[in-house]
């Protein structure tokens, strides 16, 4: 979702969310009420082994808008400490998560996840891992 939510920030049409025309995230980002942003997203997948995605839009959007200014303005992307401990919630990668939303599919790989999956989806495919 953030990979597409991003688009016109690395496509360069727009630097940031609320000027990104035509795009679900700038319908998010205006006329939010408080309580909305307080709401969990809701998974585009669904449940996963049962568990939901458990994320305010609020922390959603904050992880996008960083993401958005890390790619417009490379230099000056240092991630705060709050998208830090939004992406150890979600069991992610801080150091990777940038590099993995900035170039999703343009690399060999497909498929995103812990690594142990990973490895278990190179076997199912009888790729090297």
């Amino acid at each position: 979702m953030a990979y597409v939510d991003l688009n016109p920030i690395r496509a360069n049409m727009t630097k940031t969310l609320e000027e990104s025309d035509h795009t679900s995230i700038q319908k998010r980002v205006k006329n939010m009420t408080e309580e909305q942003l307080n709401q969990a997203v809701k998974s585009l997948s669904g449940e996963i082994k049962n568990r939901s995605m458990v994320l305010k839009l609020k922390d959603y959007i904050e992880l996008v808008e960083w993401c958005g200014k890390s790619i417009a303005y490379p230099k000056k992307s240092k991630m705060p400490a709050h998208i830090k401990s939004t992406l150890a919630h979600l069991n992610l990668q801080p150091n990777q998560w940038l590099g993995q939303v900035q170039h999703f599919g343009t690399h060999q790989g497909y498929f995103v996840g812990k690594l142990i999956l990973l490895q278990q989806k190179a076997e199912e495919l009888k790729k090297n891992g």
